[in-house]
């Protein structure tokens, strides 16, 4: 899928991504790379209309993609895209969890103690629900 001679020595071919934070910044890069590598991209991001943009871009270039728009800090819809995505790749190879959050607060009182709850559970879906599938599709 790509003409790049220094791409096509890395091939992805066959691997299965998630992408977090996939419609925009090093998340959408991350995205377009990972396809032009080979890999079948499942791009996850809060932005429909930025993530359909990407979707297109990918599909347009022969990629394998399949997106979902969702709030990543919902744990049970991570859950649920991480299971979409799985079943419609047939498993899980690579997870970048590239999601961000803004948050308003003295970083000078965020600590492993008092974390604002929703920076807290930030990504921790993605990351955990990713981990499980690998881990179990890798046979550990």
């Amino acid at each position: 899928m790509t003409d790049n001679p220094q791409l096509a020595l890395r091939s992805l071919a066959g691997r299965r991504a998630i992408v977090t934070g996939a419609a925009s910044g090093m998340g959408r890069a991350t995205a377009l790379l990972l396809a032009a590598m080979g890999a079948k991209v499942s791009l996850l991001d809060l932005n429909a209309e930025a993530l359909a943009i990407v979707e297109r871009e990918i599909s347009a270039s022969g990629g394998a993609v399949f997106s979902q728009a969702l709030d990543i800090a919902d744990g049970d819809a991570v859950a649920r895209a991480v299971e979409a995505s799985t079943d419609h790749f047939g498993g899980l190879d690579i997870l970048i969890n590239n999601a961000g959050l803004g948050v308003a607060h003295d970083v000078r009182i965020v600590s492993a103690h008092r974390t604002p709850d929703r920076l807290h559970a930030f990504g921790k879906g993605a990351a955990d629900e990713g981990f499980q599938v690998i881990i179990a599709g890798a046979g550990g």
